[in-house]
C-alpha cells in the first residue's frame, strides 16, 4: 500500500439546513433566556427593561416632561412618552422613584 496513492475526495460544499445559527438566532436565544429569567425572577425585570433599546428614549423625554416650560411643551412631551405605550412604564417608574428618594 505504500506505493499507492489515496484519491482525493472532491470537497462538497456543506448542506445549508434550517437550523443554520447566525447572529439573529443568538440574539433571539439571548432574549428567551432572558424573559424566562424575568419569570422566574421578578427582580431581574427592572434589570431586563434597562437594557431594551427604548429605555433611553423614554428617560430622556420624562426629564425634558419634567423641565418643560408651559403646558404645551408639557402635553407634546407627555404624548411622546405615551408613544412607547407598556415600553414606558418601568422607565416611568425607575424615574420617579429615584425623585421621591433624593427629597
Amino acid at each position: 500500500m505504500q506505493g499507492k496513492k489515496r484519491a482525493k475526495r472532491a470537497k462538497r460544499p456543506r448542506a445549508k439546513t434550517k437550523h443554520d445559527f447566525n447572529a439573529a438566532d443568538f440574539v433571539n436565544s439571548v432574549w428567551g433566556v432572558m424573559q424566562k429569567q424575568a419569570e422566574e425572577n421578578k427582580t431581574l425585570r427592572m434589570l431586563h427593561a434597562r437594557l431594551e433599546p427604548e429605555w433611553n428614549g423614554v428617560v430622556e423625554k420624562i426629564h425634558e416632561m419634567l423641565a418643560a416650560k408651559g403646558n404645551e411643551e408639557t402635553t407634546k412631551r407627555v404624548e411622546q412618552i405615551c408613544e412607547y405605550g407598556s415600553k414606558a412604564v418601568r422607565p416611568l417608574i425607575d424615574v420617579l422613584l429615584k425623585v421621591t428618594k433624593q427629597k
